[in-house]
C-alpha cells in the first residue's frame, strides 16, 4: 500500500493505492500528464535488516505521515486503512505509545 501526493495544474491532488495491479494502473492514470509535479510517495511497508532499524524506519515513516500527509481530507476508509497500518506496527515495534502521544493512532 502506498500514498501519493501530487500537484496538476496548481491542483494538489492524494489518493491510497493498493500494490495490486488494479492500484499501480489507477497510479499511473492518475500521475501520467505531463503537468504532475511535485510528486511525493510514501510506502507504508517496513524496512530494515534487523528490529531496530525496522522500528526506527516505522518511526521516520509515521513522522513523514504525520507531516506530508496527515493534514490532508481522508475518507474515514482510507484513514481507518492507514490508522491499522500504524497501530499494527506500532505494536509490533513497542511504539504504540509514541504513536498515540502523537496522534497517529
Amino acid at each position: 500500500m502506498f500514498i501519493a501526493k501530487y500537484t496538476i495544474d496548481n491542483i494538489e491532488q492524494y489518493a491510497l493505492y493498493y500494490d495490486n495491479s488494479y492500484g499501480w494502473d489507477a497510479f499511473h492514470e492518475d500521475t501520467f500528464s505531463p503537468l504532475t509535479k511535485d510528486l511525493t510517495i510514501i510506502i507504508l511497508s517496513i524496512k530494515g535488516n534487523s528490529y531496530q532499524e525496522r522500528k526506527e524506519y516505522l518511526r521516520d515513516l509515521a513522522i513523514t505521515w504525520q507531516h506530508e500527509f496527515s493534514y490532508l481530507s481522508w475518507s474515514y476508509g482510507e484513514l481507518a486503512t492507514i490508522q491499522d497500518f500504524f497501530y499494527t506496527n506500532g505494536k509490533r515495534y513497542g511504539l504504540i505509545k509514541e504513536f498515540k502521544e502523537n496522534a497517529i493512532c
